[in-house]
């Protein structure tokens, strides 16, 4: 019985984590949008397309209006970091 309610344990610890490194990116691609609404038009693309690449990991749907921001094709896949 100690053992399953310390594998429990562990199990909802690693969900906790992995739940906060998803609000952290998440927060991240939030701040990086909003930066984006006040830079000039060429780092508003860069700043968008940093925050596409980290809604598209987290399969976010913010990803399918900042598609639309940038003018991109819904059905294009764009990756910045090699993977496809």
């Amino acid at each position: 019985m100690a053992y399953a309610s310390r594998g429990l344990a562990s199990a909802l610890l690693a969900v906790g984590r992995a739940s906060a490194a998803e609000r952290t990116a998440a927060l991240r691609a939030r701040t990086l949008v909003a930066l984006a609404q006040i830079a000039d038009d060429a780092s508003a693309v860069v700043l968008r397309t940093e925050a596409y690449e980290i809604y598209r990991r987290l399969n976010a749907p913010q990803t399918h209006e900042l598609t639309r921001q940038l003018g991109w094709d819904d059905d294009a896949v764009l990756s910045l970091d090699g993977d496809s």
